[in-house]
């Protein structure tokens, strides 16, 4: 399950007018998609960096509904979340896409919470300072994990929707749209850095999570994925 999640951490077309700056300080997060290149760097050139570096995050917004896309040269994978989900067994649902074996976890409200346990008691703060990202005036904010790593975000100021700060909660102290962040971790630095973003209608088959050709685990916190529980649908 380390691969599985990494890829996770690792991971998050331009028409003319869609990458212009609203005149508006909230996002239409009704609708708005985003993605993102990914750059990794590493003192290890033929191991992480090499297999995950240039991989795309993507993400998908739409009423209560979210599904964060990561597609990687070795794998990819994508997460739905629905805000108030019918089933609270399926509040998010993790699908790995790629390889032959196709499979996808259940996730409770209680397990989505473990499942980003990392960034609760996470500290925001801000400097002043900014770059532009594909036209967007966006700020500085530091955000300090628990276990003291630290998340370098820029964001473009706007009022974000429940939806989303609960789908990414490592942002739940960013006042607006991260456009572009990076993170640290030992000898690897993690930079994604948005190429395009959207505010055109996103079609509701986005958020479907894949149903035949997938076998259905049980999350089992701590647990690997050769001990996951299997589930029917």
């Amino acid at each position: 399950m380390q691969n599985f999640f990494l890829l996770t951490i690792l991971f998050s077309f331009c028409r003319q007018g869609i990458c212009q700056t609203p005149a508006i300080d909230t996002l239409p997060v009704t609708n708005i998609s985003i993605t993102y290149n990914i750059n990794i760097t590493s003192k290890n050139n033929h191991g992480i960096a090499e297999t995950y570096n240039g991989a795309v995050k993507t993400l998908y917004a739409k009423n209560e509904r979210v599904k964060l896309r990561f597609v990687s040269l070795m794998r990819s994978q994508s997460i739905y979340y629905n805000y108030h989900a019918a089933d609270t067994n399926a509040t998010a649902i993790i699908a790995k896409e790629s390889g032959k074996q196709k499979y996808k976890f259940r996730l409770t409200p209680s397990a989505w919470q473990f499942y980003n346990a990392k960034y609760e008691d996470a500290v925001t703060t801000f400097e002043n300072d900014s770059i532009s990202v594909i036209g967007y005036s966006c700020k500085k904010a530091i955000v300090t994990l628990k276990d003291q790593t630290q998340l370098i975000v820029w964001f473009f100021p706007a009022t974000r929707s429940e939806t989303l700060i609960a789908a990414e909660p490592m942002f739940a102290g960013i006042p607006g749209l991260p456009m572009q962040y990076e993170l640290h971790e030992g000898k690897k630095m993690i930079v994604y850095t948005a190429k395009e973003i959207s505010f055109q209608e996103i079609p509701s088959a986005i958020f479907q999570a894949p149903m035949k050709g997938y076998v259905t685990k049980k999350f089992m916190p701590g647990k690997s994925v050769k001990d996951d529980i299997e589930e029917t649908e």
